[in-house]
């Protein structure tokens, strides 16, 4: 299977929301939704190099809102609505999907995994941080507006900030300083709002490993924000390669890729049962950083809605 797409151009990479369309959830059978993951299982089998792609979707299992879903962040704004109960981001657990994508890089079917989302459970999970591009920032990561030096936390750096928005370093500011005796700079938290340009060094490494690919993966986004959205596309636009999207919602891309619609601890789970792999505790603490390791106990749970197939 082969999906072409037009040539992509790269912009200054800034964070741009597009207009919303349809935020109506789809479900596929159960039949069809076995079928799906074994042509998907099999192009991960046959992938040399496959880049996976996540966006808020892929934590709603661990209790965390999406953006774009009847319920979500972005779709009670617009309504003028609040979120039921407060957004807790240091409570959160991995969830089966963080654990599989872990598990999935070590016995290497993915090389590389970018994600949009902020809350930092990728880490926690034990994901190679050096095969791991954050784009939107990560709130338990802070770093010295001086001299670079990024420190990762056991809580939200976002929270009781001091905010000066007529500066960018202000703006972000997290009312701690550097703690190296020589420097003392100001600490800024690495979420990206809207409007404001995404880490270079983020966005060149998810780039440059989205060219490489000749499969992207997306889970749990609905590829609407940019400049994000444009990098799961490469693997279709240069490697005569294939693009598979796993969400609820309708994308933009749905004319281009093998759209899966269910949830994505659905699909992880039954993509790992037609790999013949086991998720066990020991997969993931080896090679997991003590200091990643600090900052949650790996959760390892069931998907909250296994699909059933017969």
């Amino acid at each position: 299977m082969s999906l072409q797409v037009n040539a992509i151009t790269d912009d200054r990479p800034k964070l741009l929301l597009h207009k919303e369309v349809n935020v109506e959830e789809f479900f596929e059978e159960p039949s069809t939704l076995q079928k799906k993951v074994k042509t998907l299982a099999q192009l991960l089998k046959d992938s040399k190099h496959c880049v996976v792609f996540t966006g808020a979707g892929v934590s709603t299992s661990a209790s965390l809102p999406d953006y774009r879903g009847p319920k979500g962040l972005w779709t009670l704004a617009s309504q003028r609505q609040a979120p039921a109960e407060k957004i807790d981001l240091t409570a959160a657990k991995p969830t089966f999907s963080h654990v599989a994508l872990t598990l999935l890089e070590r016995k290497g079917f993915i090389k590389f995994l970018v994600s949009t989302n902020i809350d930092g459970l990728h880490m926690k999970s034990g994901f190679p941080v050096e095969k791991l591009s954050e784009l939107h920032g990560n709130c338990f990561v802070e770093k010295c507006s001086i001299c670079g030096k990024r420190y990762l936390r056991d809580f939200d750096v976002t929270e009781n900030k001091i905010y000066f928005p007529d500066t960018p370093v202000e703006s972000h500011w997290t009312g701690r300083l550097c703690e190296d005796s020589t420097c003392g700079g100001k600490l800024i938290d690495t979420v990206v709002r809207f409007g404001e340009f995404l880490p270079d060094e983020h966005f060149q490494k998810g780039a440059e490993q989205s060219w490489k690919a000749d499969l992207s993966l997306v889970l749990g986004s609905s590829l609407r924000v940019s400049p994000a959205n444009r990098l799961p596309l490469y693997a279709a636009e240069k490697n005569n390669g294939n693009l598979v999207i796993c969400n609820l919602q309708q994308t933009p891309f749905a004319d281009i890729s093998l759209n899966i619609h269910a949830m994505t601890d659905d699909v992880m789970f039954l993509l790992m049962k037609e790999l013949g792999l086991d998720i066990g505790r020991d997969d993931l603490l080896v090679g997991c950083d003590a200091d990643v390791l600090s900052l949650s106990l790996i959760h390892i749970s069931e998907p909250t809605r296994q699909a059933e197939i017969s």
